[in-house]
């Protein structure tokens, strides 16, 4: 299982960051409702203004599932899709849903702690829709939970298993490979382990 295997805080409007310098993600890691949320205009970009994170909610499994089904087979196997299922029916920490100013599903993701080291957060399951990588969501998403990991004071490292399709976009945002094994995750989807060490201040003296 992608992400630990592999406290809710209130929703609230992102900072407008038209001018995101990292646009060119690949926004699915290991870790809609139907149609694509993309504009019909292919050459208009995605406009971050009023976008919104909130909480996951038990009602949204479908919706997960969307998401998921979206970025299956080049970002997800599909055997993953029960290990998916499986999380979000008990989640280990907080799970999020980033929206639109419509309320339309672009993508989700959460965090939590490893189990055996309360100093190293976990990324989990996050993803973008499909039709949507290289708009920058994938930035937002990642920033927004290295933030609330980041607030926590005994937290020093973040970990997350992704694919070879995925560790690129880690790779440029810190994220050091510690381990990769080929097909670990399924057949032709390799599991690629990468570490970030988050900036603490120095102790005073």
């Amino acid at each position: 299982m992608r992400h630990l295997r592999r406290s809710c805080r209130p929703a609230f409007i992102l900072p407008r960051i038209s001018d995101d310098p990292m646009r060119a993600d690949r926004p699915a890691e290991r870790g809609g409702t139907g149609s694509s949320p993309r504009s019909t205009d292919a050459t208009t970009p995605m406009d971050h203004r009023n976008l919104r994170l909130r909480d996951w909610r038990a009602d949204d499994r479908n919706l997960g599932l969307a998401l998921f089904d979206s970025n299956t087979p080049r970002f997800f196997a599909a055997s993953e899709r029960q290990d998916f299922i499986d999380f979000i029916d008990d989640l280990p920490g907080p799970y999020f849903v980033l929206e639109d100013a419509d309320g339309r599903a672009l993508g989700c993701g959460g965090y939590a702690t490893a189990r055996n080291d309360a100093s190293k957060g976990v990324l989990c399951w996050g993803m973008v829709h499909g039709d949507l990588h290289r708009e920058g969501l994938g930035s937002i998403l990642l920033a927004q939970r290295l933030a609330r990991i980041a607030a926590d004071p005994s937290s020093r490292f973040v970990s997350i298993e992704t694919s070879q399709h995925s560790c690129g976009f880690f790779a440029r945002r810190g994220f050091v490979e510690t381990r990769r094994t080929i097909d670990g995750f399924a057949a032709g989807m390799d599991l690629v382990e990468m570490t970030l060490a988050l900036a603490r201040p120095a102790p005073a003296l």
